[in-house]
């Protein structure tokens, strides 16, 4: 074999000995990362709560505001309507979601008469595309474009308007405010 020869060799075997340690580095990273996986829960719990897994901020531009022109709605979809939007905030036990059902009926009859297009008289502030105040609280659950914003759940609807997509930013926001009060008991204090 000639010099220039083993030197190439020599420079082969040095390139996979140099790979070796990155790659087992690599693999011991993913080693833990599987194992907190499977301990803790997924990176959005993991980093983020549960709240994290549903939540899609929208920023002022991407909200729309649209009316539904439905007037005002029956108990009874008012009822499907919360179900619907605990289910887009990951919550699918039934006595979970009856409990968000009887406390949401009742702030909603009182903050918006259960219709889905109200908004309250507001003129502070710059208007948005519907013509009203930025801070006047609109929809079903009666929240302003800035809570529905930072609230909104991914699968829902950007327009603040629609009751589904309304009522599953307030259940969010609801419960990043409660701090483990039970819903019904929250909703209650907020009433009163």
């Amino acid at each position: 074999m000639d010099v220039e020869t083993k030197m190439n060799e020599r420079e082969e075997c040095s390139n996979e000995e140099s790979m070796v340690a990155p790659l087992a580095i690599l693999v011991g990273i993913i080693a833990i990362l599987g194992t907190l996986v499977l301990v803790v829960g997924p990176p959005d719990l993991l980093f983020g709560g549960k709240d994290a897994a549903s939540v899609d901020r929208l920023s002022s531009e991407q909200i729309e505001y649209q009316p539904t022109n439905r007037g005002v709605l029956a108990p009874t979809e008012v009822d499907e309507i919360i179900r619907e939007a605990a289910t887009l905030n990951g919550i699918s036990d039934y006595d979970q979601s009856l409990e968000w059902v009887t406390g949401l009926r009742s702030l909603i009859d009182r903050e918006s008469g259960r219709n889905s297009d109200a908004v309250a008289q507001n003129n502070l502030g710059p208007v948005a595309a519907d013509g009203r105040s930025t801070q006047a609280p609109r929809g079903l659950a009666a929240l302003t474009p800035e809570v529905f914003g930072e609230h909104h759940r991914k699968g829902s609807s950007r327009n603040i308007y629609d009751p589904v997509a309304n009522t599953a930013a307030a259940i969010g926001y609801i419960d990043s405010q409660r701090n483990g009060v039970p819903v019904g008991e929250f909703i209650a204090r907020f009433l009163n």
